[in-house]
Parts: C-alpha cells; sequence; structure tokens
C-alpha cells in the first residue's frame, strides 16, 4: 500500500481515505503520522482487496444507505457500516493484519 500526503480535501472530520491500492492522508490534519490512522487505512486495504476493490464500494454505499434508514442519521450510519467497525475495533492493535482473517468485517453486520 502506498500513502499520499496531500492538502486538505474533502472538507469535514476527514484525515485519511483508502482507495485500493493507494493510501490518501490530508496533510493539514496531522494525521499521516499517526499509527493508529495508519493502522485504520491499512484494514481498509485488506477488506478492499479481498473484495476486488469495485465490490468493497458497492458493498460500503449499499450498507450506507441501509443504515441511514435505521439511525436516520449521517455519522450514525457511517459509524455502524461493517468495515468502519472492524477498522475502528482493530485499530490501535498493530499486529492485528497479521492474524486478521479474510472477510472478518462480516462479524460486525
Amino acid at each position: 500500500m502506498r500513502f499520499f500526503i496531500t492538502p486538505k480535501f474533502p472538507p469535514g472530520y476527514f484525515v485519511a481515505i483508502t482507495l485500493w491500492p493507494v493510501g490518501i492522508f490530508f496533510n493539514s490534519s496531522g494525521w499521516y503520522n499517526n499509527k493508529v490512522t495508519r493502522q485504520h487505512e491499512k484494514i481498509h486495504w485488506e477488506q478492499q482487496k479481498e473484495m476486488a476493490g469495485i465490490l468493497f464500494y458497492v458493498w460500503y454505499g449499499v450498507e450506507y444507505l441501509v443504515r441511514l434508514i435505521q439511525y436516520r442519521s449521517h455519522w450514525k450510519a457511517y459509524s455502524n457500516i461493517s468495515f468502519e467497525r472492524e477498522a475502528n475495533a482493530f485499530e490501535s492493535a498493530i499486529g492485528y493484519l497479521k492474524i486478521r482473517d479474510r472477510f472478518f468485517w462480516i462479524a460486525f453486520l
């Protein structure tokens, strides 16, 4: 996975995004040196690899819409997407990717 650092974009609370096969960190956030943020994005990278990229984005979008209907809140919907829940749960476990089972995000549905 290659990391790129760029000026702040998009606006809001985003500090990084993984668009397989790269991770993009927004320079003005200062988070690109944070091991936890890098780990979070590496987990997304693994999720995207195992779903061949495009399927990840389709699933992510559909699950977001389902969660939006369920919670009626953007932040709650985003926070409860299974991919985000796995990444949030293990972003501090630096050795996690070495022991992670493929498709483990399914456990967070």
